[in-house]
């Protein structure tokens, strides 16, 4: 085959369709999805006659633009998800989960953007036809989603505090609720010298796209979740006029190598805290890990509480830990898509998931008061 035959026979795109027609790739896209107010009914003929000329057709994976049955929904993350096939990334892949559950229920298909999509801003490649809507793991601030919007593409963003804003719709974690949950039951139990030990939110290092040299570099991003777990604590210590500045954990203390310094430098002030309330379980264990090197008691000295309820093989049977169900927030994303798809009313749709329970364990109550509550590893019991 020679090189005509090559340039004959060459799938047309649509962005020859748009420069026949004289009108952007992005019109030409919401145009076919079905939305033909995108443009006037002039335009609106010279894109089909485009379309005719050029014997285009969409993407296979689009289903028939046309006819508007194609029921798929793009996925995009403003993180990356395969990170959740490592141990400590597993939230990740559980939101997903949830998504898939609903979805398949639904009978929709997801169709998962890579994540140099959102790292090169490629909002056009989810404007090609191939989804009737688009959820989004990240925040609703961000310029990706905001030209999403301005194209009348139903986006719904989840997975953090910064979710709710100016989009279709939202899914989201009471993240100020997980902290009240941790932190009243240190409060019921008596403690008063409550410490935070915070997750990473100054220093959490992403991967971006530099168009202007066309490669990848590093940025730091605040991590939404741990800044509102950590105002959250802070705000609640303040209300019950037990606070302390110097027992909430700096940007830094999170990492493995800083949570040492940051216990001892709280263990060796003249008044210790009895308690921390930290951000995640993989925290509270590194915690857990330095009072028992150091022979401190653990809830007798210092009592410890997590968030996530991780599965693993000593900390189920060991720490208290907020129960998350986190597929929920992915069931509850989807369900927002559905009920937009569906014909709801112009209002965005905002939903905020509590946290389920908290799992009270020895590492507050102590190994005989854990023992006298009737409950199975697996249940959570709800802080009444």
């Amino acid at each position: 085959m020679n090189g005509e035959d090559v340039k004959r026979w060459k799938k047309p795109t649509i962005r020859e369709v748009a420069t026949l027609a004289g009108v952007s790739t992005t019109t030409v896209s919401v145009y076919l999805a079905g939305k033909k107010s995108v443009c006037s009914e002039s335009t609106g003929a010279k894109i089909d006659r485009a379309v005719a000329r050029l014997n285009y057709s969409p993407n296979p994976l689009a289903g028939g633009a046309y006819l508007r049955d194609r029921r798929t929904v793009g996925l995009l993350a403003a993180d990356d998800l395969e990170r959740g096939k490592k141990p400590r990334m597993v939230y990740n892949m559980r939101l997903v989960e949830g998504i898939m559950e609903l979805a398949n229920e639904s009978d929709y298909s997801i169709l998962m953007y890579p994540f140099g999509v959102y790292l090169r801003r490629e909002y056009r490649t989810l404007l090609d036809g191939r989804v009737d809507a688009v959820l989004f793991y990240g925040a609703a601030n961000h310029d990706l989603v905001h030209r999403l919007t301005k194209a009348s593409m139903p986006v719904v963003c989840f997975g953090c505090p910064e979710s709710k804003g100016e989009v279709t719709g939202s899914a989201y974690l009471n993240e100020a609720g997980v902290s009240r949950l941790a932190l009243e039951h240190l409060y019921q139990l008596g403690h008063r010298r409550i410490a935070h030990l915070s997750g990473p939110f100054e220093d959490c290092h992403r991967l971006e796209f530099d168009p202007q040299h066309g490669w990848f570099k590093q940025f730091e991003r605040a991590e939404l979740v741990s800044m509102a777990r950590r105002e959250a604590a802070a705000a609640f210590l303040r209300q019950k006029e037990i606070y302390n500045a110097a027992w909430i954990s700096g940007p830094h203390a999170w990492k493995h190598a800083e949570v040492v310094p940051t216990l001892e430098s709280w263990w060796n002030r003249p008044v210790r805290p009895t308690a921390i309330y930290c951000a995640n379980d993989y925290i509270a264990w590194e915690a857990i890990k330095w009072a028992r090197a150091n022979g401190i008691g653990i809830p007798q000295e210092l009592a410890i509480v997590g968030v996530d309820n991780v599965d693993g093989p000593d900390r189920e049977l060991f720490l208290t830990s907020v129960d998350i169900e986190v597929e929920a927030i992915g069931r509850a994303a989807m369900t927002c898509i559905l009920d937009i798809l569906g014909g709801h009313g112009d209002e965005p749709l905002h939903r905020q998931i509590e946290p389920r329970a908290l799992a009270v364990r020895e590492s507050t109550v102590g190994k005989i008061a854990s023992a006298n509550r009737p409950m199975r590893l697996t249940e959570s019991t709800e802080l009444v």
